[in-house]
């Protein structure tokens, strides 16, 4: 059975060993429902100090609009960094760092994340529309 991301067409990860820890996969779930986007490996955040991290595959369209935006993002409460990583295969990586379970902030974190993301695939699909109906260059 395949899981929701590859399900959708979203390339497996490496990355991913074992099951997402539970306290991040509604965040996981919730991603992966919108449009272009695929978790790549996720992990809460730990007792020790380490943050929770997020790794996502964006669309193309997706990976613009981030672009554009990421800075909003970073500058967001309990959001520790952003940023982008390139691979072998020509693919992006956005890697979020966040304080989750190491604070007790990870709904917090969570909800920042998911809703900018919300915010930015309603864009996307917005300017899209009005592509549809002839009123873009």
């Amino acid at each position: 059975m395949l899981s929701a991301p590859e399900a959708r067409g979203c390339p497996s990860s490496p990355l991913l060993h074992e099951a997402p820890d539970p306290d991040i996969l509604p965040l996981c779930n919730a991603l992966n429902e919108l449009q272009d986007i695929c978790t790549y490996a996720s992990c809460s955040g730990h007792q020790d100090g380490r943050g929770g991290r997020l790794l996502l595959r964006l669309g193309r369209d997706t990976s613009a609009a981030f672009d554009r935006r990421a800075l909003e993002l970073a500058a967001r409460s309990r959001i520790r960094m952003v940023s982008k990583r390139y691979t072998a295969d020509r693919g992006e990586l956005v890697e979020i760092a966040f304080a989750g379970n190491d604070t007790e902030h990870l709904g917090e974190a969570a909800g920042t994340i998911l809703s900018f993301f919300r915010r930015l695939v309603h864009e996307i699909q917005s300017i899209e529309r009005w592509c549809m109906v002839g009123r873009c260059d």
